[in-house]
């Protein structure tokens, strides 16, 4: 778009009116969020002003470390005996994206920050807010993943692990250090539930093998 000015960028349109359907007729779709993300992440290399780096994985980032080691568990043929155990760490791993998130979220829900907090105007309570709770940190697996599968569709491999800030410099350092302290709590509950869930699986793997003639 060319402004009166002659110079690229946005021009207001204040006599424009816009009427946009709902998608898939109001109902809910995670995967609208993951196409909007794939889009979304290619804002990392077009505005590098605008970018980044993280210090800890997303969830997509982290699903994309255990799907190849899903991958590396099936097709390595040495030891095939523990072929089994690489197969279900992966499985463990993605189960506690999953529960970090939720629990993140729902603990952000029950203390949250009370610059944010005093903005909100919550019209939704009871078991419905505690499923938009989930909801929410459900939308936010799905982005992620989808903005990491954006950037390996687009070769842009050496951008992961980058982030773009969606105030476009207007917030300060506030929003980044926001979303790096948010990423940090997550990649910390997503450790703790891993191995939770693996201490778990080893339990139930040794009582399901275990003889009654063993004891």
């Amino acid at each position: 778009m060319v402004s009166r000015s002659g110079r690229g960028g946005f021009c207001a349109a204040k006599a424009v009116v816009v009427t946009h359907p709902w998608w898939n007729n109001g109902r809910p779709s995670f995967w609208r969020f993951y196409g909007w993300a794939k889009g979304g992440g290619a804002l990392v290399k077009l505005y590098p002003q605008f970018r980044y780096r993280d210090f800890t994985p997303n969830s997509g980032e982290t699903l994309l470390f255990y799907l190849l080691g899903f991958f590396f568990g099936l097709l390595v043929p040495f030891d095939s005996t523990r072929r089994g155990e690489r197969v279900s760490l992966p499985l463990c791993g993605v189960i506690a994206v999953v529960l970090a998130n939720v629990f993140h979220s729902a603990y952000k829900a029950a203390f949250p920050d009370y610059d944010r907090w005093k903005f909100q105007q919550r019209t939704v309570t009871g078991p419905r807010y505690a499923l938009a709770v989930v909801v929410s940190a459900l939308i936010r697996v799905v982005s992620e993943a989808g903005r990491t599968m954006g950037m390996l569709e687009r070769g842009e491999i050496p951008y992961i692990g980058t982030r773009f800030d969606w105030f476009t410099g207007g917030g300060g350092r506030d929003p980044i250090v926001h979303e790096r302290t948010g990423s940090l709590q997550r990649f910390a509950l997503f450790i703790i539930f891993t191995i939770c869930l693996r201490n778990l699986q080893l339990e139930a793997g040794r009582a399901f093998f275990s003889s009654p003639l063993d004891s």
